[in-house]
């Protein structure tokens, strides 16, 4: 069995495309695990407001209830302002994570599009030269070529000769 430089070229895109594939399957783990992170991420923030809303609540009831404990209202009044910067600044990097990803999910999608539209010209370039270098097409161009070259030296002695009798006749 021979192989063909077409035949390597088909392999070597076979293997381009399996690498394309191979990256792809990781982009998409990539996006798994980023979408698993948001997910952590909003079940924390879900519990952040249910604090949140309890200790809402218990600052309330003191306020009515107990004046005495007024210091201990201003604690927890600063413990909501501590969880809601928290809280903002999370949702903050939330939305930085998200436009990142969504950049690079972009970025990449692009990227495939474009190695996909390269290979695809390729791959037809490939199937156009396939079929251009048959033995056949490849036989009629050496019979052409040759023919030329012979019309050509004919044409040469046909001036050659007609030089030396223009000379000869002076």
């Amino acid at each position: 069995m021979t192989f063909s430089c077409g035949d390597f070229r088909l392999e070597a895109l076979d293997n381009t495309l399996n690498e394309l594939q191979n990256e792809k399957k990781f982009l998409q783990t990539s996006l798994d695990q980023y979408k698993n992170k948001r997910l952590h991420l909003e079940q924390i923030l879900e519990s952040v407001n249910s604090k949140h809303t309890q200790i809402s609540d218990l600052h309330r009831k003191l306020s009515v209830t107990l004046q005495v404990g007024y210091h201990k209202v201003a604690q927890t009044q600063s413990q909501i302002l501590s969880l809601e910067d928290h809280i903002e600044k999370q949702r903050d990097n939330i939305k930085n994570t998200l436009k990142i990803f969504e950049e690079q999910k972009t970025n990449h999608l692009n990227n495939t599009k474009e190695l996909e539209k390269q290979l695809s010209d390729i791959a037809q370039k490939l199937r156009n030269a396939k079929a251009f270098y048959t033995e056949s097409n490849l036989s009629n161009e050496t019979n052409l070529i040759l023919k030329k070259q012979k019309e050509t030296e004919e044409k040469m002695k046909d001036i050659s000769f007609e030089s030396s009798n223009h000379s000869a006749n002076q």
